[in-house]
Formats: structure tokens, C-alpha cells, sequence
């Protein structure tokens, strides 16, 4: 593989990273950068590819030496080939789709109508798949107490081999227990996105929409507050730049703003 240039020559239309997100943010209409603001509340976005998402928004409505500051910020989002240590996004919990589908496979049963990352529908689901088993309270799902012996699998009615009421039991469990540990991973992504950047993650999109100005602010000052913290002796960066400045003025020069 060799080099032309600022081009890559090698896979066909094959570019750098940078440039592939440069020119799609640059083919952006300022309503779908809007709705990319949004979505990085929840995320973890460099700045600087906020800066440049904020420019598409709302640069036509800046003056000379604004726009020259938040351009530059916008430009930088190419550094290092567009590279960067830091994750695009905090540690997202895994769902329980691999554990509903086993379930429905091993309980023929159909497996629409469960949302795998939501922990009450996987207990519901769970609970579901219990009364079938048997089970006197569906959340009680103890291998050893609360499985039925055959004479108590004969008594409701369920006609199965010892083995195959085991396997669908130990199924639910598992599904169980992975709605309990959803839950969990959930509450702690939602702590650790308050931590970092308040409460920003729980704004409406519609809100969020409404304004693009305050929009454009509480997502780069939000972004700037997820950085990765440095080990210096400088101490840490303050998220209130120039560039969150000049988006607060701008809000704050409207009466309107939300």
C-alpha cells in the first residue's frame, strides 16, 4: 500500500478516517448536525468534532472573528489523522438479545415483543417463562428448592423429561439474572454521564431542537467536560473556553433562550 498525496491508495475509494468524517460532517445540513449535537449529549465526543458540528449549525449567523475561533477548533478535529486515545463513548451495558433468543428457541416461542435493553421487559418475559415451568412466584428461580419433582410436574399439567424442564430452567435463570445485572450496568452509565457531565444526557430532543443556540453551547461545554482527565501539575483544563463563551453570549444576548 502506498501513499499519493493526502490519499490512501490501496482498498477502492479507501480514505483516512479524518477525512472521511471531515467531509461527511462538511455534507451535514445544519438540521442533521442539530440532531448530531443531540445524540453526542449521550456519547463522548471530541470537541473539536463538536466545534465543527456547531459550525455547520450555526456558523452562517457568526461574525468574522467567531467564526475564525470556532474554526480553528474545527480544524483540529483532523489532528492526528482524525485519532484519538480516548473512547467515542462511555462503556454502553450489554442487552439480553442472545439471552432471549435462547429462550424463545428453547421455548418455541416466538421472540418479538421483548426489548433486550430494557430490564423490566426481560423480567417480564422472565416471569412469563416461569409460570410455564411451574414455578409458585416466577422470581423465585433457586435450582435446587424451586424446581418440581415429576410428581409435581405431572400435577400441572407440564410434559416434559427431567432434562429438558432442567435446561429451560436453568434458560430462565440466566434470563433473569441478566435483566438483574442490566439493570445495574445501566444505573451505573447513568451515574458515571451525571459525573461527568450533569444532567445534560436527559434533555428532550425536541427541546434540544428548539433552540439551536442553546443546543450548540451545552453540547461543546457538556463534550469539553468528558475529556479525559490529565495526570499534570498543571491541574485540569477549565471547560469554559473561548468557544463555549462566545456560544453562552450569543444565548444569552436572546431573550428567548431555554
Amino acid at each position: 500500500m502506498r501513499h499519493v498525496g493526502r490519499w490512501r491508495i490501496g482498498l477502492p475509494g479507501s480514505r483516512r478516517p479524518c477525512q472521511d468524517a471531515a467531509m461527511s460532517i462538511a455534507e451535514t445540513s445544519a438540521e442533521d448536525a442539530l440532531v448530531a449535537l443531540h445524540t453526542s449529549l449521550d456519547e463522548r465526543r471530541r470537541p473539536e468534532e463538536i466545534a465543527h458540528l456547531v459550525l455547520r449549525v450555526v456558523g452562517g449567523q457568526l461574525g468574522l472573528r467567531d467564526r475564525m475561533t470556532l474554526g480553528r477548533a474545527a480544524r483540529a478535529a483532523a489532528r492526528w489523522n482524525g485519532w484519538s486515545s480516548m473512547s467515542a463513548d462511555f462503556a454502553r451495558p450489554v442487552g439480553g438479545a442472545r439471552q432471549i433468543d435462547a429462550a424463545a428457541r428453547l421455548f418455541e416461542l416466538p421472540p418479538g415483543g421483548i426489548d433486550p435493553d430494557d430490564p423490566v421487559s426481560l423480567l417480564d418475559f422472565s416471569a412469563r417463562l416461569g409460570e410455564s415451568l411451574g414455578a409458585v412466584d416466577p422470581a423465585r428461580l433457586d435450582f435446587l428448592r424451586d424446581r418440581l419433582n415429576r410428581e409435581g410436574r405431572a400435577a400441572a399439567g407440564i410434559e416434559l423429561s427431567k432434562r429438558q424442564y432442567n435446561r429451560r430452567f436453568r434458560v430462565n435463570q440466566r434470563l433473569s439474572a441478566k435483566a438483574d445485572t442490566l439493570a445495574v450496568e445501566q444505573t451505573k452509565r447513568q451515574l458515571t454521564m451525571v459525573a461527568r457531565a450533569g444532567f445534560a444526557a436527559s434533555i428532550e430532543r425536541d427541546a434540544f431542537l428548539a433552540d439551536p443556540w442553546a443546543g450548540c453551547f451545552v453540547a461543546y461545554l457538556t463534550a469539553k467536560r468528558k475529556l479525559r482527565r490529565e495526570f499534570t501539575l498543571s491541574g485540569r483544563d477549565n471547560p469554559y473556553d473561548d468557544i463555549a463563551d462566545l456560544l453562552f453570549k450569543h444565548c444569552t444576548a436572546n431573550p428567548t433562550t431555554d
